[in-house]
């Protein structure tokens, strides 16, 4: 079983994603550099998070098990009727 990445991540990866997907690559250094630039992050444990779910996106895409657009972020929890 893989790592679960929190809502944030996940949000920030995914906008990230659809905004600069060419600066982004399959190398975490370059991706890791590029974030650096792109977000402020209040620390480097999240960055690198945020480095580490969107390099698993660029290679995804790459494999074919995935789309380059991602899917949106479903919250659980109560529905509302």
């Amino acid at each position: 079983m893989g790592r679960i990445s929190t809502l944030k991540v996940k949000r920030i990866g995914n906008e990230l994603l659809e905004q600069y997907n060419d600066e982004f690559s399959e190398d975490f250094d370059k991706n890791k550099e590029s974030i650096d630039n792109l977000v402020i992050t209040p620390s480097k444990k999240l960055r690198n998070t945020i480095t580490g779910y969107v390099t698993r996106q660029k290679k995804k895409a790459r494999i074919g098990k995935r789309p380059i657009k991602p899917k949106p972020v479903q919250r659980f929890g109560r529905r509302r009727n």
